[in-house]
């Protein structure tokens, strides 16, 4: 049965080790927090811009149509 000292010692280390973690995970939930607002705000610009090809309702798809996309996509 180990000492009351190496007992105490090891629950120190073991809630370090969960808060460090604790705080890892919550860095990167606000991580993907922040990424998700910043998609959203920009997904209506692209649909929009994606519509020249939409499989409903059908488009005609031209050459000229896929090279402005293109550049729309690209900037």
């Amino acid at each position: 049965m180990p000492s009351p000292v190496l007992q105490a010692i090891l629950g120190v280390l073991t809630a370090g080790v969960l808060v460090l973690f604790n705080a890892w995970i919550g860095a990167r939930a606000g991580i993907d927090e922040k990424l998700r607002s910043e998609r959203l705000a920009v997904y209506p610009k692209l649909w929009t811009a994606t519509a020249a090809v939409s499989r409903w309702p059908r488009v005609t798809v031209t050459r000229g149509s896929l090279e402005e996309l293109n550049g729309e996509l690209r900037s």
